[in-house]
């Protein structure tokens, strides 16, 4: 969590020394036949395919939950109770997230390009230095923006491509029109 650097060793295999803060290769580096472990991946793998990143939380909440679980059946719940009782809490949940009101960002600029950065931002520096997040919200209000022009003030995300080269430095990052 933190996105603070793991280093990861495997004492069978003394020279497989992995360094890394990407939760899914943290997992995939962990992974045993044990269907615990399955579970982990598996949730793991959906959440970094939907949305490549917060794999460290949604491995600390499923393991909780089966934990929980656990816990549970030892006292004679039954896991099918288990089941739709979480179940049930997973349609609860989505229902109370459909409620919460949308941050829709104001394209016109500049009176709101400001707000919009802020928004951007503040999104962005849950998982990079603030610094990094004020360039790339900067940025990316930049690419949304140049968009909305070209597709008469209708920001089309499809418009806005994202290309990385290895070894750069973020701040080599720009907009290309």
């Amino acid at each position: 969590p933190n996105a603070c650097i793991k280093i990861l060793f495997d004492p069978e295999s003394p020279n497989s020394i992995n360094v890394t803060r990407d939760g899914a290769t943290i997992m995939k580096t962990l992974f045993s036949n044990h269907p615990i472990s399955q579970i982990m991946l598996d949730s793991c793998s959906g959440q970094e395919r939907d949305f490549g990143d917060g794999i460290i939380s949604v491995c600390l909440l499923t393991a909780e939950l089966v934990q929980s679980g656990n816990n549970l059946i030892q006292q004679g719940v039954s896991p099918v109770q288990i089941i739709n009782t979480y179940e049930s809490a997973a349609e609860k949940t989505i229902e109370f997230l459909l409620k919460i009101p949308q941050v829709k960002l104001d394209l016109k600029p500049p009176e709101q390009s400001m707000k919009n950065i802020q928004i951007v931002q503040s999104i962005l520096s849950t998982g990079s230095s603030p610094k990094k997040a004020a360039f790339l919200a900067q940025l990316l209000c930049s690419a949304v923006s140049h968009s909305a022009k070209i597709n008469r003030n209708e920001a089309l995300w499809n418009s806005v491509h994202i290309r990385s080269c290895p070894g750069g430095d973020i701040k080599q990052s720009h907009l290309i029109n």
